[in-house]
This record gives C-alpha cells, structure tokens and sequence, in this order.
C-alpha cells in the first residue's frame, strides 16, 4: 500500500497540511505539565497506544506551516465555530472514499454527528457532520499521532472549515480531490473539518476546557506564549466563551491577541 502525490481541488493549502500527510513515523518530544488547574478533571482511561489486534496500523504525522496560531487566526481560519455534543459515529471510510488502492489510499477518516448547542461562529444545522482523519477500514487503521478523534457522548468547542461554497464543491455535489489525473470523492459538501487538528477541539469535562486527547493520542500539553494571558485549557466553559467570543472579534480588527506556545510554563 502506497501514498500517491496529492494535490486538493478546491480546497487550499490549509487542508492539505491539517489533513493529508506523510506516512514517516513520528515521535513526541514530551512537554512538562503547566500549573495543575483548580478544578478536578476526569482522566481518560489508560492509554493504549499499540495496534489493536489482527490490525496493520499506518502511522502518520500531520505537520503544520509556521509556528501554531494565534488565536484570532484561529478565530478567522474557522468558517463555523460551535459548541455541542458528538453523538455518535456514522461512518468510517477510505480517503478518497472507495478509492482502489492502487490508484492511490491517502488514508483513513472517521464521520461523527455532533449536535449543535449553539453557534459561536456561522450558522447551520442542529446536528452537523465532523470529518476527522482516522480510523479502521478493512483491517488497516490510519492513525496520526498528533490527531485525536472525538468521543461519542463528550460535549466540545470546536473551530471548522466548510467546503460546501468551494466552486468545485458546488459543481460536483461533494468534496473532491485528486490523485494522479482522477477526481475522487474527499467527502459529503456538508461535511465539516477541524481547522487545527490539535488546538481545534477543545473538550468540556466536567465545566472544564482540556484538551481533545483520546485514549490512543496522549498529546503534550499546549498553551498560550505568555502566563496570565487568556487560555483555552483549564478554565471553565462560562470562560471559554468569553476567550472565544473575544478571539472572534480580534479576527474582524484591529485588536492584539496572544501567541500559542507548546513550550512548558
């Protein structure tokens, strides 16, 4: 099985780097933990970070352009920015979806059904669908070691890109990219896709923000440049509005905001 060169139609640089990847293992330089948060947070189970059995996993990294962003450009990067509930998985699927594997696998992806709380950014539906690199297909699992899925029955912020006004979008009727010379589906038009794959989703767990690992992805902590600036991890959910709400309007002025930093404290 192999990785074809890719290019996206429609879709833009920032997809290619949050989305399509090498398929070179990558390891972790762990971060020492920030100042413990005031309030209590559920841990995840143990983590499990081997292949599950009778599985071939392929292991990617998803790299990134530039340093991470500040928040107002994650604000202005995302085309919806939500808060709601993953209430379930409604499908796991190659990418392209059903592409022969000779003609080029890019991957695997994983479809969840989120349910909408309230609309902090763009409009749409009560229940939208969350397009997210991974998952299992036919025996082989595509697992990018800095991108955690979500959790079915978890409530999240989340920052996402829509395709559904691309151009090419529009014409075909679903999200396309290419490989080689043929045209093969990404998605459904309405799909949506996180906009950083790491600091896009950002779980609420017990009125708390933390960060959207899973039991596969025990990702290093990440925060804000500079302690005492506004954060996204450790506050409460009242809060995180209020940081969120800010960035958004940051995005559309002239305002300053902070940069993120995956260095410790």
């Amino acid at each position: 099985m192999k990785a074809s060169n890719t290019t996206a139609i429609g879709l833009g640089t920032l997809f290619i780097v949050l989305s399509i990847a090498s398929f070179s293992h990558y390891s972790h330089n762990k971060q020492p933990e920030s100042t413990k948060s005031p309030f209590a947070i559920k841990p995840l189970t143990q983590s499990k970070t081997t292949p599950k059995r009778g599985v071939k996993r392929i292991t990617a990294l998803t790299s990134r352009m530039g340093p991470p962003p500040m928040p107002f450009f994650l604000a202005s990067s995302s085309d919806v920015i939500v808060i709601g509930r993953v209430t379930k998985i409604l499908a796991v699927r190659t990418t392209p979806v059903d592409c022969p594997d000779s003609d080029g696998w890019m991957g695997n992806h994983t479809v969840y059904a989120f349910e909408v709380e309230q609309y902090l950014k763009g409009k749409g539906a009560n229940t939208v669908k969350i397009h997210n690199a991974g998952g299992i297909v036919n025996g082989v699992e595509y697992y990018q070691e800095d991108n955690s899925g979500l959790l079915v029955g978890e409530r999240y912020f989340l920052f996402l890109k829509s395709y559904a006004e691309d151009r090419s979008t529009k014409k075909l009727g679903f999200i396309p990219c290419s490989v080689g010379k043929n045209t093969y589906k990404l998605g459904d038009s309405d799909e949506l896709f996180p906009a950083d794959v790491q600091r896009g989703k950002i779980r609420i767990d017990n009125g708390v923000l933390v960060q959207a690992t899973d039991d596969d992805h025990p990702l290093g902590r990440w925060r804000f440049e500079k302690p005492g600036s506004d954060q996204l991890i450790g506050i409460t959910e009242q809060e995180g509005l209020s940081v969120i709400r800010k960035a958004i309007k940051d995005s559309v002025g002239s305002g300053k905001s902070v940069v993120y930093s995956d260095a410790p404290p």
